[in-house]
C-alpha cells in the first residue's frame, strides 16, 4: 500500500458517495460558515479604535470564542457522522446527521490531544530547521518554511489519527497504541501527508485569484468542504488499513 493509494481511495470515497457526504455535512457546513461570517461582521462593527491599535471589547471576544468552539464541535459532528457512515454503514436518515453525544465529545477531546502533539511536532521541526539553517532561514521562502514545519506536524497527526475514527465508533484507543498500529504503514502515511499538504496548497491558489468577492467566497466554501471531507475520509482509510488489513 502506498500513500497515493490511501489518498486516491479517500478522494474516491467522497466522490462515489457524494449525496451521502452532502447529507452528512451540507447544512452543518453552511451553518458553520454563516455563523463565522456574522461573527466577523460583529467584530468589525464593534472595534474600539482604528488601525493596528484597534481593540475588540471583552463581550465581543467572548462571543467570538463561543463561535469558535461551536464551529469546532460542529466539525467533530460532521467527522463522526462520516466515519460512522464509511466504517459501519450508518447512513444519514434526515437533513442532519444523528447527534452522537458520547462519540462526538470523545472525538473532540482526542482532537485536542492530537493538536497538542502536532504543536510539539511543529515546534521540534522549527527548532531543528533553525539549527540547520541558522541566519540563512531569512532567505528561505515562506512556503518552503511552512512545508518544512507543516509536513512533520501533519505526519505526526496521521500517525496517531486512528484514535479519531475509533472514538467515532465508540472505541477507546490511546495515542501510544495508535502510533504502534500505524508503524507498519508509516511510509505510506508520510507519502499521504505530502499529498495532503500539496492538495491544500493547490486548493488555495484559485482563492487568491478569485479574491474576496462572492465568487471567491463560494469557492472558499466549496474548497473548505472538500478539504474537510477528504481529510476525514483519509483518517478512515488509515484506520481501516491498520485495523482490518484491507480497504
Amino acid at each position: 500500500m502506498t500513500g497515493f493509494e490511501l489518498f486516491r481511495y479517500s478522494v474516491r470515497r467522497v466522490a462515489n458517495n457524494f449525496n451521502e457526504a452532502l447529507a452528512v455535512s451540507g447544512l452543518i457546513w453552511i451553518g458553520m460558515i454563516a455563523i463565522q461570517i456574522i461573527s466577523a461582521e460583529v467584530v468589525a462593527n464593534n472595534l474600539i479604535g482604528e488601525g493596528a491599535a484597534a481593540q475588540v471589547p471583552l463581550s465581543i471576544a467572548l462571543i467570538v470564542l463561543l463561535v469558535s468552539l461551536s464551529v469546532a464541535l460542529a466539525s467533530c459532528w460532521i467527522a463522526v457522522a462520516w466515519h460512522r457512515f464509511v466504517l459501519s454503514g450508518e447512513r444519514p436518515t434526515s437533513v442532519l446527521p444523528q447527534w452522537q453525544g458520547g462519540p462526538i465529545w470523545a472525538y473532540a477531546i482526542n482532537t485536542i490531544k492530537i493538536g497538542i502533539l502536532v504543536i510539539l511536532f511543529g515546534a521540534l521541526a522549527s527548532g531543528v530547521m533553525s539549527m540547520l539553517l541558522g541566519s540563512a532561514i531569512q532567505s528561505v521562502g515562506v512556503i518552503v518554511i511552512a512545508a518544512l514545519v507543516g509536513l512533520p506536524a501533519i505526519y505526526g497527526f496521521y500517525r496517531v489519527s486512528p484514535i479519531l475514527p475509533a472514538a467515532a465508533l465508540g472505541e477507546n484507543l490511546g495515542l501510544g497504541a495508535a502510533w504502534a498500529m500505524t508503524s507498519k504503514i508509516s511510509g505510506a502515511i508520510f507519502q499521504a501527508a505530502i499529498l495532503g499538504l500539496m492538495g491544500i496548497l493547490l486548493l488555495q491558489v484559485p482563492a487568491v485569484v478569485l479574491g474576496d468577492g462572492i465568487i471567491g467566497l463560494l469557492y472558499e466554501l466549496a474548497a473548505g468542504w472538500v478539504i474537510l471531507m477528504v481529510g476525514v475520509s483519509l483518517l478512515s482509510s488509515i484506520y481501516e488499513a491498520v485495523s482490518a488489513g484491507d480497504m
